[in-house]
């Protein structure tokens, strides 16, 4: 029998009280939380690479980060995202590990998470951005990140494949998943798959 790792720790913005010090960027300091909604871990998860930039700028990484949380039954999907200290990029010192991770609102089941590599420099930009909210700064700070070689990737995506918990059919259905709940609930519109 096996057992799925447990679910990251929360992380809070740098200015939530108890949040331990890092030489990370916090992640938006508005952002839906994990407790926001109740949710189960994988139960039997596979994985597999997918590299697939994410659009460039701040504003799409700003709403990536951000997550969704339901208001209504309608709304199919929670997500949220988060970090480990523990999850080091070992192919860059300059980047961190964020990941996003979708549920399905009804059932709270985990459905794919995106592992996806974001440049701290980026990650200083959106903090900036946010910081001086819609003024010409963040404009600049916009229109000069992610040039070539700086920008975000998705690296891995995991997915469900305990058939009682999500029917879809393997890494395809994963990926056009998280494709289409990025684009419908956080707009964020991904390139799809070939």
């Amino acid at each position: 029998m096996s057992t799925s790792p447990p679910e990251p720790d929360l992380v809070r913005s740098s200015s939530a009280p108890n949040q331990p010090e890092t030489d990370n960027p916090p992640l938006p300091p508005n952002r839906v939380l994990a407790s926001a909604w109740k949710h189960h871990p994988f139960q039997k998860p596979a994985t597999a690479p997918w590299d697939k930039p994410i659009p460039r700028g701040v504003t799409m990484l700003t709403k990536l980060l951000h997550g969704f949380c339901p208001e209504t039954m309608e709304d199919r999907w929670f997500v949220y995202a988060d970090y480990d200290e523990t999850d080091a990029d070992e192919n860059a010192n300059d980047a961190l590990l964020v990941r996003i991770h979708i549920y399905r609102s009804w059932t709270g089941f985990k459905i794919v998470e995106q592992k996806i590599r974001v440049p701290r420099a980026l990650l200083l930009l959106l903090s900036s951005a946010e910081d001086d909210e819609h003024d010409a700064g963040s404009t600049t700070a916009e229109e000069g990140a992610g040039e070539e070689g700086e920008g975000a990737k998705i690296t891995e995506i995991t997915w469900e494949t305990d058939r009682e918990r999500w029917r879809g059919g393997g890494e395809p259905d994963a990926k056009e998943t998280a494709t289409s709940v990025c684009k419908h609930m956080l707009g964020v519109e991904l390139e799809p798959e070939p």
